[in-house]
């Protein structure tokens, strides 16, 4: 019996080092959860562009030019046979 009280004398957890490791555990976990929002607050804040969202404009405006280009091209294919 006596090796056994030796090992939950070992194993115990002084309250005040739980507590301890639970905030640490709810902090961490928190910043993870709301680290988006928080992160989107602080551009709004600072003025700073979104990265993903400049991408993804960028990438809307290329998409966008090509599809005028490819517009005009037609029309301009248009315009030859019907004058010819």
């Amino acid at each position: 019996m006596s090796a056994v009280q030796s090992i939950a004398d070992i194993t115990h957890i002084p309250p005040e080092v739980l507590y301890t490791f639970v905030r640490v555990i709810v902090i961490i976990s928190a910043y993870l959860l709301f680290r988006p929002h928080i992160e989107e607050l602080f551009r709004r804040v600072t003025g700073t562009p979104d990265p993903k969202k400049a991408a993804l404009q960028a990438q809307l405006d290329a998409m966008r030019e090509q599809e005028i280009a490819k517009t005009r091209r037609r029309a301009v294919k248009q315009n030859a046979r019907t004058e010819t």
